[in-house]
């Protein structure tokens, strides 16, 4: 049995739910609904970018780091998850701040009560920082350096700031190039643009203080999570819509 599938075992039994539970009435607005839809998605994409750094750690090479091809897709792949990670935040401070009125609405403050202490401490401090508030802690600190100073959306200027820092900046790191050219997909890595990624990101904060940064986000990501289970979990029971087993 292969990781994927150990993976899949562990979730829980399938289970069904009416539709209708996503869909407005009199007690309910659409806006609500398509507020909690959207959590759930970035509850399945967080919890996709979770287990991908799992299965990265499990085939981290073991020997010490070296210009290889080895490391190279290894340090690359880790860091595009790091990216996805912190895009993943970005987009869910816009989807918080864009529905403001939304979190403002009984249905919602009643639901963000309900949570658990610890979620409902981790949703509260993602919706501080999406409204521009200054947190005083690691964690809420962290989540602002990200939403505040690192946007990195494949902007060519970025980019090319990334490249020429790394490769021709008073602290370069190369003096070469990297790539693995092949006719294929499996054959052919980018390896300079994995770097100019990686050196912008580090220019923007600082290597010390991106890296704490991301290590605190990476942890804090299983906790927010859980928040966006609870959240969405309590929306569709809320609704009145029981679940029902599936055999599988």
């Amino acid at each position: 049995m292969n990781s994927f599938q150990k993976e899949c075992l562990q979730l829980a039994k399938l289970q069904t739910f009416n539709p209708d539970a996503f869909q407005e009435d009199d007690k309910v607005a659409q806006d609500i609904c398509n507020f909690v839809l959207s959590l759930a998605l970035i509850y399945n994409d967080f919890r996709d970018l979770t287990y991908a750094q799992v299965l990265l750690e499990q085939s981290k090479p073991s020997s010490d780091p070296s210009k290889s091809r080895f490391w190279g897709a290894f340090a690359g792949v880790e860091n595009h998850l790091r990216r996805l990670t912190v895009g993943l935040l970005h987009e869910l401070f816009n989807l918080i701040q864009n529905n403001e009125k939304v979190l403002k609405l009984e249905f919602m403050k009643k639901l963000v009560s309900n949570m658990r202490p610890n979620a409902r401490e981790a949703w509260n401090i993602v919706v501080k920082v999406a409204m521009g508030s200054t947190p005083k802690d690691d964690v809420g600190k962290s989540l602002l350096l990200v939403r505040n100073k690192v946007a990195f959306h494949y902007d060519p200027k970025e980019i090319w700031r990334g490249y020429r820092q790394h490769f021709r900046g008073e602290t370069s790191k190369d003096d070469r190039a990297f790539i693995s050219r092949g006719l294929s997909m499996a054959e052919s890595r980018f390896y300079f643009a994995d770097a100019a990624a990686q050196t912008y990101l580090h220019e923007v904060m600082g290597t010390e203080t991106y890296s704490n940064a991301i290590d605190v986000v990476r942890e804090f990501v299983r906790p927010l999570n859980i928040a966006l289970m609870e959240l969405v979990d309590r929306f569709i029971q809320k609704r009145g819509f029981p679940y029902r087993n599936y055999e599988e």
